[in-house]
């Protein structure tokens, strides 16, 4: 679990560019350090090099963490059902999973609107003149996450969130600033303790 929570932190000094819009927690479970050993990391993406990246990024830094590809490697993901996936988890020791899953992806065009600075008399009897810097269009590209906890034990989803993320580029960053914004509101929730 105290690797769950560390994923969780990333940077926990930074700030974060990702934002919780919502959040759920189970009323009934509370998390420490001490709750989950060995946690499963699944990043849904359509791109399975992205995917495997950022499995990677995660377990690499966190050794608790296991990418969902070397669970179930050799297997056919789409011929595996629910109990099965539970019972792959459970054999190998999981306490928990989180998935990350992209939930959308939309462009927002945002208008800027433009300055004006007035004249002034400056020193020495000169004079200078104002300005007037024109508005402008920007067009940014929102990436909305959602974030979930499953406790095997439990057999039941224990916390979600969702976050926006504006003008991502890099996935590490990305998932820097939502693990950064889940810990953050975890703890707000009284879900992390």
């Amino acid at each position: 679990m105290k690797n769950l929570i560390y994923f969780l932190a990333f940077f926990i000094i930074g700030c974060s560019s990702a934002k919780v819009v919502s959040s759920w927690k189970d009323p009934d479970t509370t998390i420490s350090d001490t709750d989950y050993e060995k946690v499963m990391i699944a990043v849904l993406a359509s791109n399975e090099g992205r995917r495997r990246a950022a499995e990677d990024f995660l377990a690499q830094k966190y050794p608790k963490l296991t990418p969902s590809y070397q669970v179930f490697r050799g297997l056919e993901e789409e011929n595996v059902d629910k109990e099965q996936v539970k019972n792959i988890l459970t054999n190998q020791g999981f306490d928990a999973v989180i998935v990350m899953r992209l939930v959308d992806v939309s462009k927002e065009t945002n208008y800027v609107p433009g300055s004006y600075s007035g004249g002034f008399y400056g020193y020495y009897g000169s004079y200078w003149g104002g300005y007037y810097n024109p508005g402008y269009y920007s067009e940014d590209t929102k990436y909305t996450v959602s974030t979930d906890v499953f406790s095997l034990e439990k057999d039941k989803l224990v916390w979600s969130a969702v976050t926006e993320t504006y003008n991502s580029s890099k996935i590490e960053t990305t998932i820097e600033d939502i693990a950064y914004s889940v810990t953050k509101e975890m703890k707000s929730k009284g879900f992390l303790q």
